[in-house]
């Protein structure tokens, strides 16, 4: 099933993310894993929009994926 997903998560800001112009987008350059949910992984280049600083290195960040969803049931 395609369907776009999104998802919330807590980023520590550093190198490996690109701040868009109004500082509110930002887009990561390697694959982020989202810890909260095991096999969850954001791909590289998505962008997200951060809903708010939690502290002045880390932001709660939304992210939109389009993505294959195929649960795996062990």
């Amino acid at each position: 099933m395609d369907k776009s997903m999104g998802v919330s998560s807590a980023v520590e800001i550093n190198g490996d993310f690109l701040v868009g112009q109004a500082s509110q987008i930002i887009e990561t350059q390697l694959p982020l894993r989202v810890p909260v949910v095991e096999g969850l992984v954001i791909p590289s280049k998505t962008r997200g929009h951060v809903l708010r600083m939690i502290d002045s290195r880390t932001a709660l960040v939304r992210w939109e994926v389009d993505t294959v969803i195929s649960p795996v049931f062990k």
